[in-house]
């Protein structure tokens, strides 16, 4: 809709550059070529107008398909959106997304899990300890106390690494080094969004306090220098070009 407003915009920019033509070529201060020149700029603008209202005639249908309605449904679209900035710095938007990620929370249990079978395979890796207490008596009475302490200590106990602990340990290495990778990927994702986005609100902000300024400022001067003859007539549309190529960029 806006590229269609910008057209229309320089349709009327296009008309008034005809009358002051017209103006200049009745009082001899235009030539003849300038008076056709613009007739022919005007005639590939409408042109581009027919172009622009065709794509939004398909991309209307297109949306209409995508919101399973009739391809001829009307769509009323805001009049202006607005520009709303990021509201979250860099280090957190990576953050939520790798806590939304569905992969990176797969991994995330599947390390709980392997963690809680290193354990495991630790706690059989270690000896079995039994206290035992019990009272000693004799034909004439109690005579005290019993203390004693068992161990069971498996074949393994003096080995370095027994077979399982090891097979847990190596797969516990290996998902972690899966769920870096993963959280790594997000994470060079999200800085890659960040910085387009970034750029593109300083690129938009040069547009707007800069360079569509400017460019209006440009056109005025050299409509006014036209008509006092200070500038041609060519100067005058590449003045309107211009003018049209930063408005389409601004608003894309």
């Amino acid at each position: 809709l806006k590229n269609m407003e910008v057209i229309h915009h320089h349709l009327e920019i296009l008309n008034n550059f005809s009358k002051i033509t017209q103006t200049q070529y009745m009082v001899g201060k235009a030539s003849q070529p300038d008076v056709l020149k613009i007739q022919v700029e005007l005639g590939l603008m409408n042109n581009e107008l027919l172009e622009a209202d065709q794509k939004l005639a398909v991309n209307v249908a297109l949306l209409n398909i995508l919101m399973n309605k009739a391809v001829n449904s009307p769509i009323y679209f805001p009049e202006e959106i607005q520009k709303d900035s990021l509201k979250f710095e860099l280090g957190k938007l990576q953050e939520m997304a790798k806590e939304s990620r569905p992969q990176i929370k797969a991994w995330h249990y599947q390390l709980e899990r392997n963690t809680a079978q290193v354990n495991f395979a630790k706690w059989n890796y270690t000896p079995d300890f039994m206290l035992k207490l019990g009272r000693v008596t004799s034909p004439d009475g109690f005579r005290g106390w019993d203390f004693e302490v068992q161990a069971s200590i498996p074949l393994w106990f003096w080995q370095k690494e027994n077979y399982l602990l090891k097979m847990a340990q190596r797969e516990k290495e290996n998902i972690q080094a899966m769920l870096n990778s993963a959280e790594n990927m997000v994470a060079l994702g999200v800085q890659d969004t960040y910085i387009k986005l970034k750029t593109k609100e300083r690129i938009f902000e040069l547009y707007k306090n800069s360079i569509l300024p400017q460019a209006r400022q440009s056109l005025q001067a050299a409509t006014l220098s036209y008509q006092t003859e200070k500038v041609d007539f060519l100067t005058l549309l590449e003045s309107e070009r211009t003018l049209k190529e930063i408005e389409l960029g601004y608003y894309q």
